[in-house]
């Protein structure tokens, strides 16, 4: 993983700005303080120490707690409790989106044994599935060139939601996920959304 100083500085500020958005009342968070890029340096090593980790600033933010009466950065964000509650929401987001394609799949499969074809359904879709549902399902029939014509729509569904990517580990083969390949998002500034494998 490569990281720059701009990259760094560039997660620092979403980091800053996301937890600002959660906290407007509070004015002790000029852009220098240092506590930004050290919650930024601890994403960073925490997706190094375990690439199944995405670097997400706004959803690193958004694990954390709220108190009313407290406003403490350092406590939010750098303490190793931050880290661990942003794994936690992690794996809580994929196991639901996980549950949602496995519903699709046991629905299509239902409407199957009703006597509506499993091709008819991943090619014209329907009311429960969604594009990513049905691209998963024509990798599991053996209809590569069904999923093929989805990809596009399965892709635009994963950049909504790139957690999409490790909720499919399992359902899908290696390399049968439908984006264009492994993020280099960071030796950029923007974005600095990295995603990968999740079991």
């Amino acid at each position: 993983m490569l990281t720059t100083p701009l990259s760094t500085r560039c997660l620092a500020d979403r980091i800053r700005r996301a937890y600002l958005r959660r906290h407007p009342w509070w004015t002790g968070g000029g852009p220098d303080a240092p506590v930004w890029h050290r919650s930024a340096l601890g994403l960073i090593q925490a997706h190094s120490a375990d690439p199944r980790l995405p670097i997400d600033p706004e959803l690193f933010v958004a694990s954390q707690p709220i108190f009313d009466s407290l406003v403490d950065p350092w406590g939010d964000l750098v303490a190793p409790e931050a880290v661990a509650r942003y794994r936690r929401r992690v794996s809580r987001i994929v196991r639901r989106l996980r549950d949602e394609l496995r519903r699709e799949l046991r629905l299509m499969r239902r409407r199957s044994l009703k006597g509506q074809a499993m091709e008819h359904q991943v090619a014209l879709g329907g009311r429960g599935l969604s594009p990513l549902g049905r691209y998963v399902a024509a990798q599991r029939i053996g209809r590569g060139d069904l999923a093929e014509t989805l990809r596009g729509e399965a892709l635009r569904q994963h950049l909504g939601c790139p957690l999409y990517r490790l909720a499919c580990r399992g359902l899908l083969s290696e390399g049968g996920y439908p984006e264009a390949g492994p993020s280099a998002a960071l030796s950029l500034p923007l974005p600095l959304h990295v995603a990968v494998g999740w079991n």
